[in-house]
């Protein structure tokens, strides 16, 4: 969508609606599990993904963008992280029932912290300066 624009937008907009999106699942998802009928976890999870799933094949299909197929090999490479991905999902919501949105943003700073030093160790990915400033801030 954003190809041939300018150089800042390709990289700033990701970003922002990325932020977007997580601030709002958060304060959303807090909303649905720390209600006075909250439904159980899987089902509100089955249920995102049933959506997620279905809004993605609906904007292929309008061509707004295309799925590349998937090999069997890739398919059967990328399950164990599908795995972890709906774990973290779930342990997330499970959290947010407990305890606070602050305390919850606490905990992801962390992990941005681990996977920025994850990233650095195991795929000698170098950390900028700017990068650093950044995951210091979030933990000061």
């Amino acid at each position: 969508m954003l190809r041939g624009g300018p150089r800042w937008a390709i990289a700033v907009v990701p970003c922002v609606a990325y932020a977007c999106a997580s601030a709002s699942m958060t304060l959303l998802n807090k909303a649905a599990v720390a209600g006075a009928v909250a439904p159980p976890l899987f089902f509100l999870q089955f249920s995102q993904h049933l959506t997620t799933a279905t809004l993605t094949w609906t904007l292929h299909a309008l061509g707004v963008f295309r799925l590349d197929g998937v090999s069997s090999r890739t398919f059967w490479r990328w399950v164990p992280l599908n795995f972890l991905f709906v774990g973290m999902l779930l342990t997330n919501m499970n959290a947010l029932r407990y305890v606070s949105i602050p305390m919850v943003t606490v905990f992801k700073a962390f992990s941005t912290v681990a996977t920025g030093l994850g990233d650095y160790f195991f795929f000698k990915q170098p950390l900028s300066v700017g990068i650093v400033g950044s995951l210091v801030t979030m933990v000061r």
